[in-house]
């Protein structure tokens, strides 16, 4: 966005095309990606708002999607920034990843994470304030520059940073669970009382925009409602299978991975559509690469 000759192309995009510009856009404007530079981007979020595309549906649906990544997972790279700028001797960053922690591991919204994330908060809230009696911190929604001052609180943040890393894993470690225990608003999701209404005013389907020709997003599949449950997969970052059925009446499955920058993904995948696309067109199936749609 700070390059001149992009801002047009760009704001046409979020104008004609605004359901292809704010998931990527999510990622690229967050303040872990640029800091204070978010500003740069209220241009694109301003011609995103003057379009019907349904922009706050969108964030809730992010926020969402996001609880359905263990708690744990979430919380682990939250405390390693904390701990970073604490060490760094950086009270007043210290003081904005205390309150970006809290937000996000410690105070839940109930209303979109489910009973995993609401059952961790509680474990970790008693853990936090047992640290006033056993270590002389005070740890709310706001932290004192007295209780970052490591001079004379060090081994309290040792003794306690070695206690949050003994707290107890989430119960579900694999295979189907309830959609509802991660996410009971993504559980109770149904676009199909909208449906008589305009279509630019419903989520697309994502990944239906390949880059490869004009699109048309009248006639892209529209999120009716997802799945009941979601497969919790064997591995280090235990991604899950999210279903979500479509206006087309299909099943459609995404992986969401979290804790993870998947622009790497999404760039390999592109890599290997235009490989597929320099190979004739009667090539042998083998000699192609399968795809996948990735959306940061």
């Amino acid at each position: 966005p700070n390059v001149p000759a992009l801002q047009g192309t760009l704001q046409a995009l979020a104008k004609h095309y605004p359901q292809a510009v704010f998931w990527p856009l999510q990622l690229s404007s967050h303040e872990d990606v640029v800091g204070k530079r978010q500003q740069v981007f209220e241009p694109l979020l301003a011609a995103l708002r003057q379009s019907q595309a349904p922009l706050q549906l969108a964030l809730t649906f992010t926020k969402a999607l996001e609880c359905l990544t263990h708690p744990e997972m979430r919380f682990s790279p939250e405390l390693k920034s904390f701990k970073e700028a604490l060490s760094a001797s950086n009270p007043k960053e210290g003081k904005v990843r205390w309150a970006r922690l809290w937000r996000k591991c410690v105070e839940v919204d109930k209303q979109i994470a489910g009973i995993v994330h609401v059952e961790f908060s509680q474990r970790l809230r008693q853990r936090l304030q047992e640290a006033k009696k056993k270590y002389g911190l005070t740890l709310t929604s706001e932290i004192s520059e007295a209780d970052l001052d490591l001079s004379k609180k060090r081994d309290g943040w040792v003794k306690l940073f070695q206690e949050l890393a003994q707290l107890p894993a989430t119960r579900y470690g694999q295979g189907n669970v309830k959609l509802e225990a991660f996410s009971p608003w993504l559980a109770r999701f149904d676009a199909r009382g909208s449906w008589l209404g305009s279509a630019e005013e419903q989520l697309e389907v994502l990944g239906q925009y390949k880059g490869t020709q004009r699109p048309d997003p009248r006639l892209h599949t529209r999120m009716m409602r997802c799945g009941p449950q979601v497969l919790i997969m064997a591995s280090k970052q235990k991604p899950k299978r999210l279903i979500v059925m479509g206006s087309d009446e299909m099943e459609h499955w995404f992986l969401v991975k979290g804790g993870e920058d998947v622009r790497l993904d999404e760039r390999v995948e592109q890599l290997f559509g235009v490989i597929n696309s320099l190979l004739p067109s009667d090539a042998a199936v083998g000699l192609r690469v399968r795809t996948y749609a990735v959306v940061p």
